[in-house]
């Protein structure tokens, strides 16, 4: 399997996982990201066992390129919450609640988490962000 041997032992003593992802953690801590100028040869071989090793224990499945595609998307939400801040303030003032209703309707559309309190409004971007879908708003 070429896995690292501290872990293939701590899953075989009675599916040690805790034991195992420490040996995991450990062996990790000597491997260096492929973009780093001394990444090659030894390291490659170090980061090519940590995957085998991680996917024992059913990590690290994804490729590099899988990985970065995958991360959140960065959006600034700042203007839209903004501008539901002060829809929701003149609603307050006169009692129509419709437009911040149907703006908050259209940012969960785009897939936007809106938090509402009275401390204020936040934004966050949930799983099904489509930022293409604010530029209608």
């Amino acid at each position: 399997c070429d896995a690292n041997p501290k872990v293939v032992e701590a899953l075989a003593n009675d599916l040690n996982t805790s034991l195992a992802i420490t040996e995991l953690v450990e062996q990790a801590k000597y491997v260096l990201p492929s973009a780093h100028p001394n990444a090659h040869g030894h390291h490659q071989q170090l980061a090519a066992q940590l995957k085998r090793t991680a996917a024992l224990l059913g990590l690290l499945t994804k490729t590099e390129s899988e990985w970065h595609s995958s991360k959140p998307i960065q959006f600034d939400l700042l203007n839209q919450a903004n501008r539901l801040s002060r829809l929701r303030s003149e609603a307050i003032h006169s009692k129509d609640y419709s437009s911040v209703d149907a703006y908050k309707s259209a940012l969960t559309a785009a897939g936007v988490e809106v938090r509402m309190s009275k401390d204020g409004v936040e934004l966050l971007p949930g799983p099904g962000f489509d930022p293409a879908k604010l530029a209608e708003l």
